[in-house]
Order: C-alpha cells, then structure tokens, then sequence
C-alpha cells in the first residue's frame, strides 16, 4: 500500500510545485501532473497510475472523459498482466507433468 501513496503524493507535489511559480500556470500544473504518472508496468505501478487518475480527477486534471479512458486502459493493463500470469502458471504445471 505504500507505493500507492508514493505514486499519488508524486503526482500531486509535481502539481503543487508547478502551480506555486504562479497565478497562470493551472496548465502547466496539469500537465506536470500527468508527466509524473506512473508507466502501467506491473500489478502496484497499475494500481498507481488508477490512484493518480482518481484524484487528478478531484482535482481537475482530467475530464469525465480522459478519466475514463485512463481507466479503461488500466483495466485493459491489468487485463493483459493477469492473462500473462495465468499463462505463466500454466507453462509451470506442464513443465511439471
């Protein structure tokens, strides 16, 4: 659990500290932010990346839109890296046959 904190509290300091140079820099802060999204490489950087989504949604980083685009595609992730496992198990149970 506490690399989902990591990964959020990434996100969020690059958001604060873009937003902190000043007034006008509400874009650049949202796009620090999604600069500092965690890459979807395996099951707690996936689980990362859905932590940010949501509250870069409380925050206003994302749409309704881009939200749930980002989510399907952790879904998708999460997904692809389950089947990988399970086909990874059954590789292990016919070696051992």
């Amino acid at each position: 659990m506490d690399q989902l904190k990591v990964e959020a509290e990434k996100c969020l300091k690059a958001y604060a500290r873009t937003l902190a140079k000043g007034e006008y820099m509400d874009h650049e802060a949202k796009g620090a932010y999604k600069r500092a999204m965690p890459l979807m490489v395996d099951m707690e950087s996936i689980r990362g990346f859905i932590s940010c989504v949501a509250q870069g949604m409380l925050l206003g980083v994302f749409s309704g839109s881009e939200a749930s685009k980002l989510l399907y595609a952790a879904q998708v992730e999460l997904s692809t890296l389950k089947g990988q496992k399970g086909q990874s198990d059954e590789r292990e149970e016919e070696t051992e046959a």
